[in-house]
């Protein structure tokens, strides 16, 4: 066990981490959408790249719990926030040199989805692991605001950037804050976890989760209100 006054240093690292990271995606969000609908000149295409980044989401995000599960947190967050800042520069730099196209920018929001629904589980179960039980609760708040305030941040950043030095910079800026985010998980130390008595094929796992989602009525309810805002809301403002 890590000792609480170190555990709360960790966890502070941790958040800053996630402040990079949100800052960066809800920045994306802004940026992605002004090139989409520079290049396409489509209100649909625009809907369409938006929907190819949730499919990922919604496709792999059971197995990036499992993953989770399996795999040393630390590292699959790691491993996100490095590929997302090489996708974000890689894509800044041919957006700079007027090579982005289309179909392009159908396969950086893939991608980037799927970095994402990477990074998600491992860093919402990290929360829970670096702080004592006694205050998990507000850390979880604290980190849940750190990703609001972002979306009320990034937009707003990535438009003044856009204005002030266009907006292939801000990709550029994204996969610095990417790779600040990276830098952070190399300082963080996570409490070893227990041997995982559970089976080790993934689609038992994945089975067990599903079985325990049906069966229990509160976790049930919780998924409809996390999933019905992406569905119904999230693809209306974004767009």
């Amino acid at each position: 066990m890590i000792p609480s006054a170190l555990s709360h240093v960790h966890f502070r690292r941790l958040l800053a981490g996630s402040l990079f990271t949100y800052l960066a995606q809800w920045m994306q969000q802004a940026s992605l959408g002004w090139v989409a609908y520079e290049i396409t000149g489509s209100g649909a295409l625009l809907g369409a790249i938006f929907a190819v980044r949730a499919i990922p989401m919604i496709g792999l995000a059971p197995f990036a719990g499992v993953a989770a599960d399996r795999y040393d947190r630390r590292r699959l967050l790691m491993l996100s926030q490095l590929a997302s800042a090489a996708t974000s520069l890689a894509f800044g730099a041919a957006l700079a040199w007027h090579l982005v196209t289309t179909p392009m920018i159908f396969a950086f929001s893939l991608v980037m989805g799927v970095n994402s629904v990477l990074d998600r589980p491992a860093r919402n179960t990290l929360v829970f692991e670096m702080v004592p039980r006694d205050i998990v609760m507000k850390a979880a708040g604290l980190h849940s605001m750190v990703f609001s305030l972002n979306r009320m941040a990034g937009p707003a950043l990535a438009g003044y950037l856009i204005g002030l030095f266009g907006v292939n910079s801000n990709f550029f800026i994204q996969g610095a804050l990417y790779a600040v985010a990276f830098a952070m998980g190399l300082v963080i130390v996570v409490p070893p976890r227990k041997p995982s008595t559970r089976p080790a094929s993934v689609s038992a796992e994945l089975l067990g989760g599903f079985r325990f989602l049906f069966g229990n009525p509160t976790i049930r309810l919780l998924m409809v209100f996390g999933l019905v805002p992406y569905f119904l809301i999230v693809p209306v403002w974004s767009t």
